[in-house]
């Protein structure tokens, strides 16, 4: 696949447009099931999720493995704005955009299909958007008193009072 956007070159109008596309009720939906507590930290987490359909986007002879229990949860609720979704997906990418839950069955793809790191992941965020991942993708840095907790790895959550 040939990327016509390279690092040196500002982003097509079609993937400008996707990054700048708003989903007021979606930031809503995040703060109401306290996924995000401030709609600022719902816009951020948003934004990641478009550049991550970005990057899948540009570079559809790769597999970009979801790093980000947060960031993927975001994408989640905007997928059940179906309409919504599909009508982005389209607009900006001329195809639906697929999500497959790690434990989906594997897929035959038509073409060699490169699996990635989470190293290539970020070098390749950073060609592109020309800034290193943010902070937003360490889910370990995000946990708050008043912020719903996805983690498949933390087992049961024990809170205790300091005496």
């Amino acid at each position: 696949m040939t990327i016509a956007d390279t690092p040196q070159q500002a982003p097509s109008p079609r993937i400008a447009d996707a990054l700048g596309y708003e989903a007021p009720y979606l930031i809503e939906k995040l703060i109401k099931n306290s996924v995000v507590e401030t709609a600022a930290e719902g816009e951020e987490l948003f934004r990641e999720v478009k550049r991550y359909l970005v990057l899948c986007n540009l570079d559809q002879d790769r597999v970009w493995s979801m790093y980000s229990l947060r960031v993927d949860e975001t994408w989640h609720q905007f997928i059940l704005f179906t309409r919504q979704y599909m009508e982005f997906c389209q607009r900006f990418f001329g195809r639906y955009v697929p999500h497959s839950p790690s434990n989906a069955p594997e897929v035959e793809f038509a073409r060699p299909v490169e699996k990635t790191s989470f190293a290539q992941f970020c070098a390749r965020y950073q060609e592109v958007f020309s800034e290193p991942l943010p902070d937003v993708w360490f889910d370990e840095n995000s946990v708050t008193l008043d912020r719903r907790l996805f983690s498949r790895w933390s087992g049961p959550l024990t809170v205790h009072t300091a005496a």
